[in-house]
Order: structure tokens, then sequence, then C-alpha cells
């Protein structure tokens, strides 16, 4: 899902509307017995807001917290980054479509 599907506009210079994203990562390493090594999990605090760039309201805040782990520390944070990108894109993206739908009058 795109924003400006939505009717945002998001891109160019000055741009209305700006998705302000905010990722906290915090490491810990854990024996695994089912793989009998060491993993590195990643925790993931992921914050996201549509912001009108004029005003600098928040049209829609996101908070979401998951983990990833991985057998090293560089491999957690990449799978980590990758389901941030793919959280916003599939969860966010249907939380505005759901929330923008429900501003609509109905007749």
């Amino acid at each position: 899902m795109a924003f400006s599907d939505l009717g945002f506009q998001t891109g160019g210079v000055n741009p209305r509307y700006v998705l302000d994203v905010d990722i906290n990562i915090t490491l810990d390493q854990r024996f695994s017995a089912h793989h009998n090594a060491w993993i590195t999990w990643a925790y993931k605090t992921l914050r996201a807001e549509l912001r009108d760039a004029r005003t600098g309201t928040v049209l829609l805040p996101y908070t979401v917290r998951e983990r990833e782990g991985h057998l090293n520390r560089s491999g957690a944070e990449d799978w980590v980054f990758r389901s941030a990108a793919e959280t916003i894109g599939r969860e966010y993206g249907a939380l505005l479509s759901e929330y923008l739908a429900g501003l609509v009058p109905r007749r």
C-alpha cells in the first residue's frame, strides 16, 4: 500500500505528509536447546506516525513490538529491519485505510 494511493501527497519537495518512523532495538542472547546453539534475539519496538507536515498533526499513531532471532547479531538486526518494512506496509497501511474509511460519512 502506498500512501499516495490513499490521496496523501508524500513525495517531492516539501511533501504535505511525512511518515515518521522510530525503531528501538534491544539485543539478547539465549541458548536454544532446540537448535543446540546460542541465538541472538533482536527485540523491536516500532513507532510510526503519519504526520501532517504543515500542522504537525499526527493522523494515526501506530506501535508494534516484535522479535527476530538469528545465530548472530548482524543476522538478527537484518531480520528485524526487514520485518519492520513489511510490518509498516502490511499492518499500518491496512490500519490507515480502515481509519480513513471510518471518517467518510455513510449514506
